[in-house]
């Protein structure tokens, strides 16, 4: 439902950039492509971050563990 979300979200925002019907063509392809491509970044670390654990960016097991280490109950 948030992908979902997100995906429309986008979609109409870019889609509300042909509201504004500048004279200049080439100024309203500048102004909707720098806003497709902003909104694509955004998404785009969204998707990276939502699974941590695989990539080539990702957090190792180790880290993990360590964490579960220090929060757990003491003996």
């Amino acid at each position: 439902v948030i992908w979902l979300t997100l995906f429309a979200g986008a979609a109409i925002t870019i889609g509300f950039t042909f509201f504004f019907g500048l004279r200049n063509y080439g100024a309203q392809l500048l102004m909707t492509g720098m806003l497709s491509v902003t909104i694509f970044l955004a998404l785009f670390v969204g998707l990276q971050i939502d699974e941590p654990f695989t990539g080539t960016i990702r957090v190792p097991p180790e880290a993990m563990e360590m964490v579960l280490r220090d929060f757990a109950p003491p003996a």
